[in-house]
This record gives C-alpha cells, sequence and structure tokens, in this order.
C-alpha cells in the first residue's frame, strides 16, 4: 500500500504470554492502536488500517473494531472520513493548541437589522467567547453561502481545523452532524433536531409555552382555536407547539372545542395577513351567525405572522382581543409597527447564544474522556405584551400589566 506515513500493517505477535492472552477483543485492539500511535514515524494524518483488516489480523470481529473507532474519534484521537478512512489526530498537536475554533452553521446576513435574532444569538456567542479564559474564534459561513449543497460543503470543508460545530435550523443536517461527530467534533443544536431528541441542543421551551397557552384559552372558554405557521414537515418548533396546545387542550378537542393548524410559506406579515383573511373568507356569514364561525383564539410562531394576522382581522371589521385574540411567538422587536404590545412569547435570544458556547465548549473537554454528550437544556420561554390577550389570560400567562 503506497499511504503516506501509514500505520504499521504488520501482523501483531500471537500468544504475547501473560499480556494478550488476558486481554478482551476491545482491549487488544486498543492496546495494539495506542502501540502505533506512539512510534515516532507516526505523523499527523497518518492512515490507520481498514476496520476489515484489522479485525482479521487481531483475530476480533468487525463490530469490536467499529466501536474502538469510535471511542478515538470521540476522544479526539483520530478523524474519520466517511468513504475514505480513518486517519491520526497526533496528540502533540492537540496539546500545543490553545485556542478554540468552533464554526457556526450559519450565514449572518450583512443587510438584516440588528435586533434580528441572527444578531442577538450571535451576540449572546460573543459575549460568551469574552468571558472565555481560553481564545474562542467563532467562524460563519461565508455570505454565498446558502441552506443545502453549498452550505453543507462549506460546513464539511471547515471541520478539519474545527473543535466544534454549532448548527442552526431549518436545514438537511444529519450528514453533517454525523461527519463532524465521527471525527471526534462535538456538535450541538440550536433547537432540538427532532422531538425525540434528548441531548447536545439548546432551545426555548416551545412545548411548555404552547401548553400554558392552550390551558388559559381553556380556562376563558376559547372554543375555536388557531395555530399559524410553517409546515409541521419542515420545522421541529412548530411540531413541539402543535403538540404543547393539543396536550392542552386534550379530550375537549371535537367536543367543546376545535383545532386546526394553518400553514404558510414564511414566518412573514404578508403570508400571516394571507392566513388569516383565508379564514374570514366570507364576512357576510359570520356576521349573520353571531362570529361563531371565526377562530376567537389565534397563535402565530412568528410575531410578523401575527402583525399580519391582526391586519386581517381589522380589515374585517374585528378587534383584537374583544372579538379575537393573538398571540406572537418569536419576540421580534416590533417597536415601531401599529401593535407594539403584541401578546408574544419572549425568547431568551442572548441567553440561547450564551447557552450554546458553553455546551459546545463542555462537550469538546469532555471529548477526550469520551463522556461528550450532554442533555439537551431547554430554557423557559415566558410572554410579554398583552395588549392583544385579555385581562384574565395575561393572569394565566404571567403577564404584568405594568
Amino acid at each position: 500500500m503506497n499511504l503516506r506515513n501509514p500505520v504499521s500493517t504488520k501482523r501483531p505477535p500471537r500468544n504475547r504470554p501473560g499480556i494478550a492472552a488476558r486481554l478482551r477483543p476491545h482491549e487488544r485492539v486498543e492496546e495494539y492502536l495506542h502501540a502505533e500511535f506512539e512510534r515516532p514515524d507516526v505523523k499527523e494524518g497518518s492512515r490507520l488500517p481498514a476496520m476489515k483488516d484489522l479485525a482479521e489480523r487481531l483475530r476480533v470481529s468487525i463490530a469490536t473494531v467499529q466501536g474502538v473507532y469510535r471511542k478515538l474519534a470521540q476522544g479526539g484521537r483520530i478523524r474519520t472520513e466517511v468513504g475514505n478512512g480513518s486517519f491520526l489526530i497526533a496528540p502533540r498537536l492537540r496539546k500545543e493548541k490553545n485556542q478554540l475554533t468552533l464554526a457556526l452553521g450559519i450565514r449572518i446576513p450583512t443587510d438584516l437589522p440588528v435586533e434580528s435574532w441572527y444578531y442577538r444569538i450571535y451576540g449572546g456567542m460573543l459575549k460568551a467567547t469574552l468571558r472565555s479564559v481560553k481564545p474562542i474564534m467563532l467562524r460563519t459561513l461565508s455570505q454565498t453561502a446558502t441552506l443545502g449543497g453549498p452550505a453543507s460543503k462549506e460546513l464539511l470543508e471547515e471541520f478539519s481545523s474545527s473543535d466544534g460545530l454549532i448548527l442552526f435550523p431549518p436545514g438537511p443536517h444529519d450528514s453533517i452532524r454525523l461527519a463532524y461527530e465521527q471525527a471526534g467534533k462535538p456538535v450541538v443544536d440550536l433547537n432540538p433536531p427532532s422531538e425525540n431528541a434528548t441531548a447536545n441542543f439548546v432551545s426555548p421551551d416551545y412545548f411548555s409555552a404552547s401548553r400554558t397557552l392552550g390551558l388559559a384559552w381553556k380556562e376563558t372558554g376559547r372554543k375555536r382555536i388557531v395555530m399559524i405557521g410553517p409546515a409541521l414537515v419542515r420545522s421541529v418548533s412548530a411540531r413541539l407547539r402543535n403538540l404543547g396546545m393539543l396536550a392542552a387542550l386534550g379530550a375537549d378537542l371535537g367536543t367543546k372545542r376545535s383545532y386546526r393548524f394553518v400553514e404558510v410559506a414564511d414566518v412573514v406579515e404578508r403570508d400571516g395577513h394571507a392566513a388569516m383573511s383565508s379564514l374570514l373568507t366570507d364576512p357576510p356569514a359570520w356576521r349573520r351567525a353571531g362570529k361563531d364561525a371565526i377562530p376567537d383564539a389565534v397563535f402565530c410562531t412568528g410575531d410578523l405572522l401575527a402583525l399580519g394576522a391582526l391586519q386581517a382581522i381589522r380589515e374585517a371589521g374585528l378587534r383584537a382581543p374583544e372579538d379575537v385574540r393573538v398571540v406572537g411567538g418569536t419576540n421580534a422587536d416590533i417597536s415601531d409597527t401599529f401593535c407594539p404590545q403584541l401578546t408574544r412569547t419572549k425568547q431568551p435570544l442572548e441567553k440561547m447564544g450564551e447557552e450554546l458556547i458553553a455546551m459546545l465548549r463542555q462537550r469538546i473537554q469532555l471529548s477526550p474522556r469520551g463522556e461528550s454528550s450532554l442533555p439537551g437544556k431547554f430554557l423557559p420561554l415566558p410572554y410579554t405584551g398583552g395588549a392583544t390577550t385579555r385581562p384574565e389570560e395575561n393572569v394565566l400567562l404571567h403577564i404584568s400589566n405594568q
């Protein structure tokens, strides 16, 4: 084999008295590889033997070798490139490194206002790096990167020079996450990557916040409840909110109360206006029916969606909160809009940025001991505003009227 600085491919001695005979299969693999790592001619980037070849030489199963390689990758000793093999990360290089480089799977657009959620989360990250004793470099995607192919390629090209990665929704991130983790580079997600995820993420508690709102509306007699948001198939946060509302309404669904989820293409005012208008398509009909045909409570997963819905409600001759309660879900800066006191969730954006950095740093520190995975962290998601819900509902949502 003509490989650059290959780890030795010689067959290990058989039946070493007193040592090999007492070692378990995975211990034989570990002993052999650790001995090879100490050879003076082995350099950074040396290729390890193929798992199948090493399994045959050491007379162990391929699964045993795979388990050892996975442990070494998690410990930062080797990196694995899918379809290309596994390579050594020299211990001396890891010890000399006094700066962490953290890749961010997001592009910070230069044309967004500084109040946008991008900058507020990024501001929390910068705050965390300034408090760090060890220097931290944050590396974002280039301005030309877009979701999907280009961004995925850029992140995969970055991983050899990064110590860890923070992934942002939305996006097809499974292959990227797998590549980093197999290379011993921990990954932390903003929001759970799935409803069943339990580890390595920081997220607002969407489920609990939505359940609290549903219970408040149930307590105050709301009967026709609507949620407006992006398609459930592409948004984990929307699915968690939907599940929270369903959990709150419970057995009342289909009997005392109705509930409907309305999908939109984007979380902007235009889409919120169109979605709400579609629910108010025949004003004379609901006027004759005494308003019994229209929603009386609307939760929009974004504040801009909620502003668009409010505009459609006004155009239909209705009022909020008297006729329809309206709640937003992102805590955007709406101070210059027609409804700055919109009832909405108050996402802890800066705190999210700080916690993402803290969790990734902790995973990197734990990685050499093979204990890198950490429980996911949900942050409280309180409500603020209060102008588009009734006082009795605000009490249940713990919104101050001062």
